[in-house]
């Protein structure tokens, strides 16, 4: 069986687990400073990575708790 053969509805449903669920833009990332998901992708255009060094010289992260540096590697994929 393939693709072709599935209709909508099954599709959507092989195609969920490829989707990755992106954050809103409210959500703070480092709230010692206030930095956004909306300001990260405001720093970093769709087609760059997010860039940990770049973003502690932009916005100072890790300069307060440091929990937004510790959880990156689980946020990062989060933003585009």
């Amino acid at each position: 069986m393939n693709e072709d053969d599935l209709d909508d509805y099954e599709l959507e449903i092989l195609r969920a687990g490829e989707r990755k669920e992106l954050l809103n833009d409210d959500v703070l990332i480092c709230e010692c400073l206030c930095v956004s998901v909306a300001d990260i992708r405001k720093f970093f255009n769709k087609n760059q990575d997010v860039d940990l060094e770049a973003l502690r010289k932009e916005f100072h992260l890790g300069a307060g708790c440091s929990s937004c540096v510790r959880s990156f590697s689980q946020w990062k994929d989060q933003i585009f």
